[in-house]
């Protein structure tokens, strides 16, 4: 996401890959290593909400 957001900055902003970032560290805080499966599948599909 971060090489989007500098690659396409009209269509990826600032303010769009912060709020990305931010949701993106909350995710990850909701899971151990265990989860590393579903932690994967829950931060495509955040990206996903980001850019398609």
């Amino acid at each position: 996401m971060h090489g989007l957001h500098y690659n396409h900055t009209k269509q990826f902003t600032e303010k769009k890959f912060k709020e990305w970032s931010k949701k993106a560290h909350k995710l990850k805080d909701n899971y151990n290593d265990n989860q590393l499966e579903k932690f994967k599948i829950d931060l495509k599909n955040l990206s996903d909400l980001y850019w398609k």
